[in-house]
C-alpha cells in the first residue's frame, strides 16, 4: 500500500470539502497569518486545540524546530489570539508526559516526568494554559490521551506496519522483544472524549486520562491481528531499541469515567478489526 494512502492527510482533504467546515491555512507565527485568522476567532466560544506538526524521521535540529519553534511557540501565539474570545479550551495532550513511572496504573495524580521533546512540549502547553485559566478564570480541560490507533494512522507507527505486513503474508517486524505494553485507544473513542468535553459544563480546570485502562503487549496485538485475518505469522524481532521504548504503561481512566462520563466503545479486537477493514478497503481501491 502506498504511503500516500496512510496518515491523516487524505481524510483532512475530505473534511475540508464539507460545507460545515471553514478551513483556514495560515502561519500564526507571522503577523500576516495572525491577521488572517483573528476575525474568524471572534465568534468562537469553545476551542479544541489539537496541536501537532509531524516531523517524521528527523534529526535533533529538525525536532527542535518542529517541537519548540512550531508546536510550542505556534500554540502560544494561537492561544493568545483566541483567549480573548473563548470561554473554554480543550487541549489534547498525551500520556507521554508521565514518562517512566514506578507505580501503575498511572493516574492524573502522578507527577509528570517527560523524557522527549514531544512530551516536554505537550507539558509546556498544558502549563501555559493553566496559567491563563487561573488568571482569566476560564474553563480548561486537558485530555492526556494514551496510544491512539485506527484508520488513517501514520505509516511509521507500529500497528499499520503490523497490519500491512500480515496482509502481505509477511512476518511483522517488532523492535525489541515485543513484550512492551501500551494502553491502546481507538481514534473514535478519542473523538468521543473530545465531544463529551465540548458538551461539559466544568467551570474550572480539569485533567483527564483518556485511555482504556488496559494494556496489551505488541506480541498480543500481532496475535490479535493474525486471528482477525485467519493467519499465523510470527513476528521477527529486532533487538537494540532504547529502554524507554521497551517500557510498559497502563493508565487509570476512573476519573474520566466518573466526571466526564467517558467509556470507550472499542476494545482492542473491535478497534483492530475496524482498522484492518479500512486497510483492506483502501488496498482494493488502490489495486
Amino acid at each position: 500500500m502506498a504511503a500516500s494512502k496512510l496518515g491523516w492527510r487524505p481524510l483532512l482533504r475530505e473534511v475540508i470539502r464539507s460545507p460545515k467546515v471553514e478551513f483556514v491555512q495560515c502561519d500564526v507565527l507571522t503577523s500576516t497569518g495572525r491577521k488572517k485568522i483573528l476575525p474568524l476567532l471572534k465568534d468562537v466560544r469553545t476551542l479544541v486545540h489539537l496541536e501537532r506538526v509531524w516531523g517524521g524521521d528527523q534529526d535533533h535540529n529538525e525536532a527542535l524546530d518542529n517541537e519548540i519553534a512550531k508546536n510550542l511557540c505556534g500554540s502560544v501565539e494561537f492561544i493568545n489570539l483566541a483567549y480573548a474570545f473563548v470561554e473554554k479550551v480543550i487541549f489534547t495532550s498525551s500520556t507521554d508526559v508521565y514518562g517512566l513511572q514506578v507505580n501503575q496504573p498511572i493516574t492524573e495524580e502522578n507527577d509528570p516526568n517527560p523524557s522527549s521533546l514531544y512530551s516536554v512540549t505537550k507539558l509546556s502547553i498544558e502549563n501555559y494554559l493553566r496559567l491563563l485559566s487561573e488568571a482569566y478564570k476560564k474553563s480548561l480541560i486537558v485530555l492526556r490521551v494514551a496510544t491512539i490507533y485506527g484508520p488513517y494512522e501514520r505509516s511509521n507507527k507500529a500497528i499499520p506496519n503490523f497490519v500491512r505486513a500480515i496482509l502481505a503474508n509477511q512476518k511483522p517486524i517488532v523492535n525489541g522483544n515485543g513484550r512492551t505494553q501500551r494502553d491502546f485507544i481507538f481514534v473514535r473513542d478519542v473523538c468521543k472524549a473530545i465531544h463529551l468535553s465540548i458538551l461539559s459544563d466544568f467551570k474550572s480546570q480539569q485533567l483527564f486520562n483518556i485511555s482504556t485502562g488496559k494494556s496489551y503487549s505488541l506480541n498480543q496485538v500481532i496475535r490479535t491481528i493474525n486471528r482477525i485475518l485467519g493467519k499465523n505469522l510470527e513476528p521477527r524481532h529486532i533487538i537494540g531499541r532504547s529502554s524507554r521504548n521497551q517500557a510498559s504503561y497502563v493508565f487509570d481512566s476512573a476519573k474520566s469515567r466518573l466526571l466526564l462520563d467517558f467509556v470507550p466503545d472499542f476494545g482492542l479486537w473491535e478497534g483492530l478489526r475496524a482498522e484492518i477493514s479500512w486497510f483492506q478497503t483502501s488496498y482494493k481501491k488502490e489495486n
